[in-house]
């Protein structure tokens, strides 16, 4: 009997930030870290469009450690690109160099262009550009120990298929910045609504904040914190199955969003504001409407959670019959369910998307249509958001459905 042994070399890891369509910062040392065998030799060579070396015609040379990390600083490259870098047998391609920044914080800087469409929309469909990229820091917790890497991601450029996801704040300091200085801009989006400032800092650096450590400790227990998210689902889940069983807008035999539904005997209401008398509606009214105002959601001391219903008739021109459209219902906190005449058109779960659902054809009618909205409030004060577009829209012709 022989024995053999075959030395083969572990293959060069990079991490997820490193990786084609990448953006590095330009006149500035690029640095590239990675895996690989311990003692393994790690060769870097940079190539421009035309294939010509960039830096050292042999590359920048390195040698993993005993735990088989490895670094290097490759020269500073020129703005523009594209650029190829290899590593060994790992390529990289079209790498531009440029401006990069990172973008972090919560629900403001994560907030995605999908939802500025209304303002910005011939804007943001009009320009490609891919010189300005992306990657998405994805979102993880982990209580043990800080992480090597992130989970996988992709560099993506400007473009149609990808705008919607960007960081609308970035979006729009990106294209600013390449319009005055026509430097590729990179965007490293790492950002999580609702995240306190902790969370976002090193166990070390948190060692003057004990209280904060002491947080940290409770929830290092992977058990511990999956009995609490299984907790919070059964309590949603119940909370939600008793106020269904006990919606009358929803048990008796004729539905509250049937259009022959009697409402006359319901209280009349402002939409925006709440208000329930004849007076005239301010200005001032309408920023106030969370303040408690808005009388359908409130008892005069605290807010009313659970189901409300609103109703309301909107008189149609036969232009508008029969066509496709669209419903318009700015924000509401918290959920909703949408009804016209009597089917359902579109829901969200929680406050923040703007609602906008597409009303089937042979739906609307000449003359009297009827809009019923089911307000879901979880916590906090139930109201629709104010200086937001509340319409039905076909074609170029809209109604407002604001009011009473």
């Amino acid at each position: 009997m022989t024995a053999l042994s075959f030395s083969v070399d572990a293959k060069v890891k990079l991490p997820g930030m490193i990786s084609s369509g990448m953006i590095v910062q330009r006149e500035q040392p690029v640095k590239l870290w990675g895996t690989a065998d311990p003692g393994e030799s790690i060769n870097v060579k940079v190539t421009n469009s035309k294939n010509k070396s960039t830096g050292p015609r042999k590359g920048v040379d390195t040698t993993a450690d005993s735990d088989g990390k490895w670094s290097i600083e490759y020269p500073a490259l020129k703005a523009g690109g594209p650029y190829t870098i290899t590593i060994n047998d790992e390529v990289v391609n079209d790498v531009l160099s440029g401006d990069v920044f990172l973008c972090s914080g919560q629900s403001n800087m994560e907030l995605p262009v999908g939802r500025v469409t209304d303002m910005f929309a011939d804007e943001i469909a009009s320009y490609d550009n891919p010189s300005i990229r992306q990657i998405i820091i994805p979102q993880v917790v982990e209580f043990h120990k800080p992480l090597d890497d992130i989970n996988p991601s992709q560099w993506k450029p400007v473009n149609a298929e990808n705008v919607m996801s960007f960081s609308a704040l970035a979006y729009f300091f990106a294209k600013d910045l390449y319009e005055r200085t026509g430097v590729p801009v990179g965007i490293i989006n790492s950002s999580w609504g609702g995240t306190p400032v902790e969370s976002w800092i090193s166990e070390k650096n948190l060692a003057e904040f004990p209280r904060a450590l002491n947080i940290k400790r409770i929830y290092e227990d992977d058990g511990y914190r999956d009995r609490i998210k299984q907790l919070e689902g059964e309590n949603y889940a119940r909370w939600n199955a008793t106020m269904y069983a006990n919606d009358p807008g929803l048990q008796e035999s004729v539905k509250w969003y049937d259009p022959n539904y009697d409402d006359s005997s319901w209280v009349t209401t402002d939409l925006i504001t709440g208000t329930m008398t004849d007076g005239t509606v301010t200005g001032d009214d309408r920023h106030n409407a969370w303040k408690g105002n808005d009388q359908w959601s409130n008892d005069g001391l605290n807010p009313v959670n659970g189901s409300h219903w609103l109703r309301k008739n909107v008189t149609l021109p036969a232009s508008m019959a029969g066509k496709p459209g669209i419903i318009r219902l700015g924000c509401i906190v918290d959920a909703d369910s949408v009804y016209i005449n009597g089917k359902f058109v579109g829901t969200t779960s929680y406050q923040y998307p703007p609602r906008i659902y597409n009303i089937p054809e042979g739906l609307l009618k000449e003359g009297v249509n009827n809009v019923t909205v089911r307000v879901i409030s979880q916590n906090g004060n139930p109201h629709f958001v104010a200086e937001k577009p509340y319409k039905i829209i076909v074609g170029d012709q809209e109604v407002s459905l604001e009011g009473k």
